[in-house]
């Protein structure tokens, strides 16, 4: 009988998510897409605003060392993608191939009454960083009030981007690049950082 095992791949660079699937496609026929925020957050976010970058998938072997062979070679292929992701069994949680630092930036509202036109696009364009120092992702929240407009007795909720990256140091450049171009976008917004590692 036939042993299998279930995975969960998550993909940094959202360009290059088809040619991951593709890959793993190659080995599975067993392959369910979703998001990553749904690890990190628990506020509802409209499927519509986001792209996939997480995908589970079931691998089959006749023995344990097939199987481990099956992943290894889904790996070795991966890797020549030169596009950072983690790689963790579902069963035993164990991290294959891990990004060791993450962190998220939470940009809160509180101090302001107004929120100025273009505010969401400059936002948005952060949430979608990369360069040296890692990536970064974010999501739209499902509500957000219209720019310009009174907000003193409305409910915000924060805009939250996260960042990934292979060093703590790394992390806290990223962090500190993306806060000084939040008081860039308006100096009255707040900044907290949150690490996850």
């Amino acid at each position: 009988m036939p042993i299998k095992k279930n995975y969960a791949i998550a993909i940094m660079d959202t360009e290059k998510i088809n040619e991951f699937d593709e890959i793993i496609s190659k080995y599975t026929n067993a392959i369910k897409k979703s998001y990553s925020h749904i690890f990190f957050d628990t506020q509802p976010v409209s499927s519509e605003d986001i792209t996939h970058d997480i995908t589970f998938f079931r691998l089959e072997g006749e023995s344990e060392s097939l199987l481990d062979e099956k992943i290894n070679k889904i790996i070795e292929e991966l890797n020549e993608l030169d596009s950072d992701y983690t790689l963790r069994d579902e069963e035993s949680g164990k991290m294959i191939v891990a990004i060791d630092f993450v962190g998220m930036l939470i940009i809160k509202f509180n101090d302001i009454d107004r929120i100025n036109e273009g505010t969401y696009k400059r936002i948005d364009e952060l949430k979608k960083t990369k360069g040296e120092f890692g990536y970064c992702k974010g999501y739209k929240p499902d509500f957000r009030p219209r720019e310009g407009t009174q907000i003193e007795n409305v409910k915000i909720h924060p805009e939250k981007i996260f960042l990934f990256s292979d060093s703590m140091e790394s992390i806290l450049k990223l962090k500190n690049y993306l806060s000084e171009k939040v008081i860039e976008i308006d100096s009255n917004l707040k900044v907290e950082f949150k690490p996850f590692t």
